[in-house]
Parts: structure tokens; sequence; C-alpha cells
């Protein structure tokens, strides 16, 4: 208690600043980090230790928490205060420069997700391309490896796709080969049945890659990695995307490289609804020529792109 009455900064979490051993504490300024990531009810209990300024960082293009419920108001009571309190009128101060990716990796959701206003504080020399794999084009460490003969399947409410994940593993191991280090590479999967099958297809490879870190997209939001490797996973005739179709989820697993990202997926599925964010990128992506197996081919309308932003 004394080490807490004296200290001039205490970190907790926002629930864990409703402990006891804080009880008898005010706390006139509060900084919630990660804002967006915390309901509304969650960031009130460390305004309830007598708050008399607050400041929130955080993201509302990115992923909001993960709450686990099926109850239709328990959702509605999900979002973030920092959500409500822009909704509400509050004019939020935009950090508009980013330092952690390549300029090749930021601009398409500078532009469909931001409007053009993100700008980047690093130049392309500053972060190489990996080696290890046979990228399209060096100077832009972008890459869509087309996986044309996948096809996913259901496992319980979950989806996988074994030939994706089969290639992913391939693209891993290229990289580790090269002298990547596994701990600089993240593989990411919106879907928990391929993140089981990529762990267990990357633990049975002839290398022993304990460290390369597979995860869901919800997972490693916040995080980073020199290279990030996505498997997409849908692959049907329809064009369903399901919830990968959402913008926020393509935001946080596109920003989470430094120096390369490779994007496993089906073309066909991935483009075949018009205006979502998939639908930009592959345009983006074919414009620019990032796509394995494929010359340049199309336009890429900046200005189209940031007036289809919801920023």
């Amino acid at each position: 208690m004394r080490q807490v009455k004296g200290a001039q900064v205490i970190c907790a979490t926002c629930i864990g600043s409703g402990a006891d051993i804080l009880s008898k504490l005010r706390l006139p300024c509060v900084l919630v980090d990660e804002a967006t990531q915390a309901t509304e009810a969650a960031t009130l209990v460390p305004l309830c230790r007598g708050a008399e300024q607050l400041v929130m960082l955080g993201d509302q293009c990115q992923l909001p928490p993960t709450v686990v419920s099926r109850h239709p108001t328990a959702l509605a009571a999900s979002s973030p205060l920092f959500n409500r309190l822009i909704s509400d009128g509050a004019a939020p101060l935009l950090l508009d420069c980013q330092y952690r990716m390549h300029p090749a990796i930021a601009m398409l959701p500078c532009d469909l997700v931001y409007g053009g206003r993100l700008q980047t504080g690093v130049d392309g020399a500053d972060r190489p391309a990996p080696p290890g794999f046979d990228w399209p084009r060096r100077d832009w460490p972008v890459a869509l490896v087309p996986v044309l003969h996948g096809q996913e399947s259901t496992e319980g409410v979950s989806k996988l796709n074994r030939t994706e994940a089969e290639a992913t593993a391939r693209v891993v191991d290229g990289l580790l080969r090269a002298g990547v280090k596994p701990s600089e590479i993240g593989v990411i999967s919106p879907y928990g049945a391929q993140v089981r099958v990529l762990r267990s297809l990357l633990r049975s490879g002839a290398r022993d890659p304990n460290s390369v870190e597979v995860s869901s997209v919800d997972g490693f939001q916040g995080r980073e990695k020199e290279v990030i490797v996505f498997s997409c996973v849908r692959a049907n005739a329809g064009g369903a995307l399901g919830f990968l179709a959402d913008a926020r989820r393509l935001n946080v697993a596109f920003t989470r490289a430094r120096c390369g990202l490779i994007v496993l997926g089906n073309p066909s599925t991935l483009g075949r609804e018009e205006g979502t964010a998939w639908w930009h990128w592959l345009r983006w992506a074919r414009a620019h020529g990032l796509v394995c197996g494929e010359r340049p081919w199309g336009e890429y309308d900046a200005r189209a792109t940031r007036g289809a932003s919801n920023a």
C-alpha cells in the first residue's frame, strides 16, 4: 500500500482499477490505452476514482472488443466509449504518421481505411524485402499468392482450407531457410480451425519453427512482426466472404507487418463482391503487379478508393 500510495503513475487494466487496493485512492488523470478494445462499461470503472481528465487512445477502424454472447442486448452494450463519444460529436485527434510499415504495405489501408490522411514516416529502403520468397516486386514487399485449387470446408462453426494451409507452410519454410528468424514471422488466419491446421503443419515440418507465432486476426491486434503471412481460407463459387469481408479485420491483418506481407487466397472469391475491402485491395494489388504469376493489369484509382472510405 505504501508503494501504491507513493506512486505517480499506476498501471492497471480497466477492470483492475476497481480493485480494493485502490479503493481509497483518488485518480484525477486517467489514460486508457487501446480504448477501442474495451467496452463502455469497462472504461467507466477507472473514471469512478475521481477522474477530472480523461485521455483515450485507440483506433475505431480496427476490431472492437471481443464479446462472447448470443444475447443482442449484450452485443449492443459492447461498443467502446471511444466510439460513442465520436458518434456524439467529440472530435478525435488523428496521429497521422505511421512508422511501422514499408510504404507499400501502408498504401491501401491508408487510402481505404483512413481516407488518405495517414502519412508514412519511413522510407522503403529502411524496410527491405525479407529473403526466401520470390516477391513479384522487391521494391514493394507485398504479394498475393493465388491458391486456385483449394476449397474451404466447415469444422464446427469455423472454416479451414487444407490446400491453402499447406501452401502457407511452404512459404514459411522458404523464409526460414533463407535465414529469417522464426520470431520475426507471424502467421495469421481469420478462422480458428485454420489456425489449428497451420500450427500442426508447422510443427511437423522438417524444421522446428516452434517460435513462429500462429494466431487469429483478433489475437494479433496491437502486435507487429517483420513478416506477416496471411491465409484467407475462403474459396467458394459464390464469392462468400463471411466476416472476412469486414474492412476492420483486413486493416488489422495487413498493418501488422513491418517489412513484408504475403497473402494466400483465392482471387476469384476475394474479388467477386464489388465494393468490399478485398475487392479494393485486389484491384490495387493487380494494378501494381503484386499478384504472383500475373502481369500487372487494370488501374488503381486512389481518389475513388479514398472516397469509398468510411473515415
